[in-house]
């Protein structure tokens, strides 16, 4: 059964106030009576305050707030200090959970039974700023830089700081070619080998305005230079490609 099926509440029986009272005797948190209803562990909260059910010391079984600090305890916690973990005082205080442990031990400091060393002060905001504002070192003022000397007689005009790129930048200067062989007479059916590395060999084409894309275009230069009545040219091998 459902407090809200409608939009409106319904009255609580009888039957489930005596429920919900023996449970809550028996030890039964919220979440347990939650269950036993079908309801979740806060609307179970709110139908025990409804009927007027007390509700329960913890919100979950088993939480050592229901279980009430003795004065043993109490002295282990204020004897060990800040010298101790809450891991440490686990283990000398068993059935406390490392959240109750810390808790009492920053109500003990609040009460000035306990003295926080200042090696782990200041684990707080409030503390970390009032600190930093003590530690501050102050801002050093601004130093204003001072004007330029003006140039002194005798001297070079100071090169400016962001100077002009040059418009035209200097071309790569180009080996020149090899000059041709002097014409000579030969009988008929001779020719004239002349052997030239690859490189040279596009300079010397791109002079008769011939572009050499590969070697494949090597015939078409040399058709061009039969064309101009000059003798072709191949390729130099044993120095590769130049």
């Amino acid at each position: 059964m459902t407090d809200k099926p409608d939009g409106r509440r319904r009255p609580i029986s009888d039957a489930d106030v005596a429920k919900m009272r023996d449970m809550r005797a028996g030890g039964a948190s919220d979440r347990e009576i939650g269950l036993a209803f079908g309801i979740g562990p806060r609307a179970a909260n709110k139908r025990c305050r409804r009927a007027n059910v007390p509700s329960g010391l913890g919100k979950c079984p088993g939480n050592d707030r229901e279980k009430a600090w003795t004065e043993a305890e109490r002295a282990i916690v204020i004897a060990a200090g800040y010298d101790f973990t809450v891991a440490g005082l686990m283990q000398r205080l068993p059935g406390r959970t490392d959240r109750s442990i810390h808790a009492m031990r920053v109500r003990l400091t609040k009460k000035k039974l306990i003295t926080k060393p200042d090696s782990i002060a200041g684990h707080s905001r409030a503390m970390r700023s009032k600190r930093a504002l003590i530690e501050r070192a102050p801002t050093p003022p601004r130093v204003k830089a001072s004007a330029p000397k003006p140039p002194q007689a005798g001297k070079s005009k100071p090169r400016p700081i962001h100077a002009k790129p040059t418009i035209n930048p200097p071309r790569a200067i180009v080996a020149p070619l090899p000059p041709e062989p002097a014409p000579r007479v030969l009988p008929p059916g001779t020719e004239i080998l002349i052997r030239r590395p690859w490189p040279v060999i596009k300079q010397m084409a791109l002079g008769i305005g011939v572009i050499m894309t590969g070697m494949h275009d090597l015939d078409r230069f040399n058709r061009r230079r039969a064309e101009l009545k000059m003798p072709p040219v191949y390729i130099t091998w044993q120095g590769g490609k130049g």
